[in-house]
Parts: C-alpha cells; sequence; structure tokens
C-alpha cells in the first residue's frame, strides 16, 4: 500500500494521467500476490520480483532464510523464459555459494 501511495504521488508530479497512474498502483498493490490470468503489465513486474531475488546482491539475504525453498519461487514466475534463467542463477549462485 506504501508503494502504491509512493509512485501515486510521483506520477502525479510527472503530470501522467489518471488512467495510467491508477493502473500502475493497482500492480504495485497487489505484485506480491500470483493471480491467474494477469495483465502482461502485471506478469513483467510480478517476474522481475522474482528475478532480482536471484541477484548476487540479494541472493544470500533469501539463501540464509531458514526453510527458503527457491524451486518455490521458481514455480511463481509466468515467464517460462525467465524460469529458466532463474534456474541458470540459482545453479550458478550454489556453485559458487553465493
Amino acid at each position: 500500500m506504501k508503494g502504491a501511495k509512493i509512485a501515486k504521488t510521483l506520477l502525479e508530479q510527472l503530470n501522467c494521467k489518471q488512467e495510467f497512474i491508477r493502473k500502475v498502483c493497482e500492480i504495485i498493490k497487489i505484485h506480491h500476490s500470483h493471480p491467474n490470468n494477469p495483465s502482461l503489465s502485471f506478469q513483467i513486474l510480478h517476474d522481475s520480483d522474482k528475478l532480482v531475488m536471484f541477484s548476487y546482491e540479494e541472493f544470500s539475504h533469501y539463501n540464509s532464510t531458514p526453510n527458503f525453498d527457491w524451486n518455490h519461487i521458481i514455480t511463481l514466475i509466468y515467464s517460462d523464459k525467465i524460469k529458466k534463467l532463474s534456474k541458470e542463477f540459482l545453479k550458478k549462485r550454489k556453485l559458487n555459494n553465493i
């Protein structure tokens, strides 16, 4: 909810149209959920949010969380291409112990 309010303020300052602001804020509000048949815009944001978890900067944080399930995170990704990339990142991070 906080992120949507921040986005709304910033987008209004940029003079974006209200319909665009509404759509962006709605995606931000629900981007941690996993709806069936979401819009392409939602899928891109959601998958990006999951993909960043595999990044060098964030991997160790999640990997050190007890019982964290990387395979579950991969199943939540909509795009097959991003799923494949996530699996490659996961393998690389585990091999390099990063």
